[in-house]
């Protein structure tokens, strides 16, 4: 029984960086020769939009990151090795083969500026990056094979010394003398993936009429099991217990997205039924750097004998 060729494509890293390099093996698992006159790699990154707009349109749009290839391998007879003009149709079928169980390496360059690999259901852009893989035969693809490639672009920040609480309010004016006041306190706006968000929520309940809140990032919390409703007149505060998710860190691709966080606060009487909302833009990074004392250097000049430094500086490590 013959069974197909299998690839198996092998990178040194999991994950890449802008700037660093791709390398890796691409091995045919195979029980017997294949037929073929060269193998292609190739190094494709694309960012893609799609979404519907007005009367039903689709719209759709693709920006090309990288698109590199490399022939990590191709017959050539004595006569092409030395130089000599043969003449053969390119359309006519090879006579070649490739021994089976063999090993081509690649290497691939990720470009500065390539942004964070990103699929999120739900999302209507995609970033994506991927090796791409053939087997040709004369001017036909026998073997084709895609294997995907995670970049991260880092987001780093130096880590703040001291950040005190920010406070953000709302107040939402209804009919009548009815009206809600919504308070978000943040212990810091600058956060990584699974980091514990520190927030103090406060809902004044001025109306007439009952209302229920939930605080929301990817997932929703919704009042204590212990307390049902927020009664007219009363203020109620809360510090819900919630970590950022695995989230991708803000990015900027010019002309094309911009990727932003935010901690939305509603209330209301129900999930459709929304009677205010406070939006407070955060920031997420893959990582912070720390941040250390530098030694003071002299200005040049005396004063009484005494040398003027500067103040302390600090620098990134």
């Amino acid at each position: 029984m013959v069974t197909a060729p299998r690839v198996e494509v092998c990178t040194e890293e999991e994950v890449h960086l802008p700037g660093s390099q791709v390398k890796g093996t691409i091995r045919i698992h195979s029980t017997s020769a294949i037929r073929g006159d060269a193998i292609q790699a190739r190094f494709v990154g694309r960012a893609q939009a799609q979404f519907d707009g007005d009367c039903k349109r689709r719209y759709s749009n693709l920006h090309t990151i990288v698109d590199q290839s490399q022939e990590v391998w191709k017959y050539r007879t004595l006569g092409e090795l030395l130089g000599l003009n043969e003449h053969k149709d390119p359309s006519e079928p090879s006579s070649h083969s490739i021994s089976a169980n063999t090993r081509f390496p690649f290497c691939f360059r990720v470009p500065d500026c390539a942004p964070t690999s990103l699929t999120v259901p739900g999302v209507p852009v995609t970033i994506r990056y991927s090796i791409e893989f053939r087997i040709l035969d004369a001017t036909t693809v026998s073997i084709y094979y895609d294997h995907p490639v995670v970049v991260v672009r880092p987001v780093c920040v130096s880590r703040p010394i001291a950040q005190g609480r920010t406070s953000h309010s709302k107040a939402i004016q209804l009919p009548g003398d009815r009206s809600i006041l919504l308070e978000l306190s943040l212990g810091k706006t600058v956060m990584t993936s699974a980091d514990e968000i520190d927030a103090q929520i406060t809902v004044v309940n001025s109306a007439c009429e009952e209302s229920r809140r939930k605080y929301r990032t990817t997932n929703c919390v919704g009042l204590p099991a212990e307390k049902q409703k927020i009664s007219v007149g009363e203020s109620y505060s809360m510090k819900p217990v919630h970590n950022v998710p695995g989230l991708n860190p803000d990015a900027d691709l010019p002309h094309f997205l911009k990727l932003s966080h935010s901690i939305c606060l509603e209330v209301g009487r129900s999930k459709t039924l929304v009677l205010a909302k406070l939006q407070v833009p955060v920031t997420i990074v893959t990582s912070f750097v720390e941040i250390a004392p530098t030694k003071a250097t002299p200005k040049e000049g005396k004063h009484n004998f005494i040398n003027i430094f500067e103040n302390d500086t600090f620098q990134i490590c």
